[in-house]
């Protein structure tokens, strides 16, 4: 019997799996009565989750370690962020576009989420201590998996990018930076970045940008898929090596390559990146080849771990959105640097 496990508990849902893991390992099955007894009663639970799952035959005493260590292994391989993301962006979708309340409470989540939000330094430092990193595409993450779980729909979610010579002072700071959008009941977008005040239109976002980090209008704009996560950043040259070939170079000119259209209405520098030049200029959850990492990037001769982070986020989100009217209270400030996408002036090789 214990042979069959395999084609059935692929297909439990993840929060299932995990808890009738859990339950089975920890809950003490010391005599075969028990373990019967609590098999069938868990498993019974469990089609609950998922009613296509076939009837559970007796098992014999002796087959009940066979299938803990097999679920296990399953719900080990479910565990993996990737499999959890993609658990979260496959659920129901309810909404086309979120009201104006329900945009506020996705920024509050997102802004005091206990991995990706900024009410709190040292959420941000355990991840990214040397502040290389930013983890602006961790918080717009954030945001799209909080969104699909109170019910948005996938299409109802994009990112945002802006890529260029971004800085505050005079010397270079940033060299991207990445918001969720989240379509409104209205049909605009809006985006839910919490380094902002709150929920804003794209062209407000992005006038933002431009007024506090683009101030010699340089950078340009990409609007992609939800499942975008980060531009390629494998190749970063030094400005005088540039050759325009990479995304991240500040000479990049996606005006004259395929896959990049201007979007109307929200100026020449503003573009549609097209499934092709999304697998060919960034990182993409869903890419066949080259996916993103979930687990860190490779950067020149270097490699940027993440601490962690994708994984914790992603275990988080999928335990629920936590009673998102918690966040209703008036929210503290943010942290004093406003941390964006990638500082390659702080890259050191290991």
């Amino acid at each position: 019997m214990w042979l069959m496990i395999p084609s059935w508990a692929s297909r439990l849902r993840v929060c299932g799996l995990l808890a009738f893991v859990l339950v089975l390992a920890c809950c003490g099955l010391s005599t075969p009565v028990q373990a019967q007894v609590s098999l069938e009663r868990i498993y019974s639970q469990a089609r609950l989750l998922d009613p296509d799952l076939p009837a559970l035959s007796a098992l014999q005493p002796a087959e009940v370690p066979a299938v803990i260590a097999t679920l296990k292994s399953v719900s080990s391989a479910a565990a993996e962020p990737r499999a959890l993301y993609s658990e979260i962006v496959r659920g129901k979708a309810a909404l086309q576009g979120l009201a104006a309340e329900q945009r506020q409470q996705l920024w509050d989540a997102v802004f005091r989420h206990p991995v990706a939000g900024l009410d709190d330094e040292k959420k941000l430092k355990k991840y990214d201590p040397q502040g290389v990193i930013g983890f602006c595409f961790g918080r717009s993450m954030a945001a799209h998996l909080l969104a699909r779980k109170l019910g948005l729909a996938e299409d109802s979610v994009r990112n945002l990018f802006v890529i260029g010579d971004l800085r505050e002072g005079a010397d270079p700071e940033w060299r991207f930076h990445v918001t969720a959008l989240v379509k409104g009941e209205d049909g605009a977008w809006y985006a839910i970045d919490p380094i902002m005040e709150g929920p804003m239109t794209s062209s407000a976002w992005m006038a933002a940008v431009r007024n506090t980090w683009d101030k010699g209008r340089k950078a340009k704009f990409y609007m992609t898929p939800a499942s975008t996560i980060l531009p390629d950043v494998t190749v970063v040259p030094e400005s005088g090596q540039e050759k325009g070939v990479h995304i991240i170079e500040l000479s990049f000119d996606s005006a004259g390559k395929a896959g990049f259209s201007t979007m109307p209405g929200l100026g020449d520098e503003v573009f549609s990146v097209s499934a092709d030049a999304v697998l060919n200029y960034f990182k993409d959850v869903d890419a066949a080849a080259g996916a993103f990492d979930f687990a860190g990037t490779p950067v020149n001769d270097m490699h940027i771990s993440y601490n962690g982070y994708f994984a914790d986020l992603l275990r988080d989100i999928t335990a629920g959105v936590q009673g998102m009217m918690q966040y209703a209270e008036p929210r503290p400030a943010g942290p004093k640097v406003r941390p964006l996408g990638l500082r390659p002036g702080r890259l050191q090789p290991r």
